[in-house]
């Protein structure tokens, strides 16, 4: 008996590279489709997300309304819980596939939404005065966006983005309360709250490499309970975090450190421990 043909190639279905083919086949109109529908999203939203969204969702308000959707208006879109799922969506498609990023900026697909190279690639970053061990370093660290106006430097920044990335694809979110910091808003929080906040200099969040993550806890009062804290336990290694020291006390409070150290971090047992107290 023959063996079935597949309807796009072709194909004999009996021969043995039929399953990858179909697969890959499959797959790549699975990818066109969801970039034809990201792109009309875009389309038939753009004067919204150019012009109507508040000033102060934009994570760079000084392109507001400038005739142009660039990553920082994708990725602010992507977090606006105020929007439609289906283009919220289509901007989170964007930001996880930069190689669609990149076709939506050369190709034309988009008309007047243009995207530069330069957003692909390169994240917009501004310098910031940074602290390790009471002491400011001498020089500044390039800070850039992790969302909802927050910054991280910028290898952590990378670290993270691609840490939310892996998350929602896990369905779990993941959004940062608070990242980067100056002196003088260290200075605020210590002097609100000794008990809680380290003293001016010494906070890894002036270094840029510290985030606190919005934990939604499915016991009361126990932040541990969360899918959030869960996932991170799992997987924040593979992408280089660990939780701070005062874990017992801030589970919410992730540290980049880079893999290697984060995986050897995990790997003590009484590292482990800590987690699940």
């Amino acid at each position: 008996m023959n063996g079935v043909r597949d309807v796009f190639t072709g194909a004999d279905t009996s021969a043995p590279e039929f399953p990858l083919r179909i697969t890959e086949k499959i797959l790549r109109m699975a990818y066109e489709w969801q970039y034809a529908n990201a792109v009309k999203q875009l389309k038939d939203n753009f004067d919204y997300l150019d012009n109507a969204v508040p000033p102060g969702m934009l994570l760079n308000p000084m392109r507001y309304g400038n005739g142009k959707i660039d990553r920082l208006d994708l990725s602010a879109a992507a977090r606006n819980e105020n929007l439609s799922q289906e283009l919220r969506d289509a901007c989170q498609f964007f930001i996880d596939n930069p190689d669609a990023f990149e076709r939506l900026a050369t190709s034309g697909d988009g008309d007047k939404t243009i995207i530069s190279k330069r957003d692909v690639n390169t994240p917009i970053c501004i310098k910031g005065v940074a602290y390790k061990g009471g002491k400011q370093l001498d020089e500044p660290v390039d800070l850039v966006t992790i969302g909802y106006g927050l910054r991280m430097e910028r290898e952590a920044a990378a670290a993270y983005n691609a840490m939310v990335a892996a998350a929602r694809k896990d369905g779990v979110i993941l959004k940062p309360n608070s990242g980067y910091r100056t002196h003088e808003e260290q200075e605020k929080l210590y002097k609100k709250d000794k008990t809680k906040a380290e003293r001016p200099g010494h906070s890894t969040h002036q270094a840029g490499i510290a985030v606190d993550i919005q934990l939604n806890p499915t016991k009361r009062n126990n932040l541990k309970s969360s899918e959030e804290y869960k996932w991170l336990c799992k997987n924040a290694a593979e992408h280089g975090f660990i939780p701070s020291e005062l874990a017992r006390d801030e589970p919410y409070h992730w540290i980049y450190v880079g893999k290697e150290e984060a995986k050897e971090w995990f790997a003590d047992k009484n590292n482990q421990k800590q987690l699940n107290k």
